[in-house]
């Protein structure tokens, strides 16, 4: 397990938080994230590694 705060996450991400929020609900829609209060669940790895490539 990974625990980052949603500033660190999105730092890692190169993003902002309102775009990395955007992102992680469009990624839960398609099945491949899930979020459960402040823990964010890979469903899909290798389909968020295809998504991601696209950004």
């Amino acid at each position: 397990n990974l625990k980052l705060t949603r500033n660190e996450f999105a730092q890692l991400a190169s993003t902002i938080n309102e775009s990395l929020s955007r992102h992680l609900t469009e990624f839960k829609a398609e099945g491949l994230i899930d979020i459960n209060g402040k823990e964010i669940i890979i469903k899909d790895k290798q389909g968020l590694k295809v998504k991601s490539a696209i950004f």
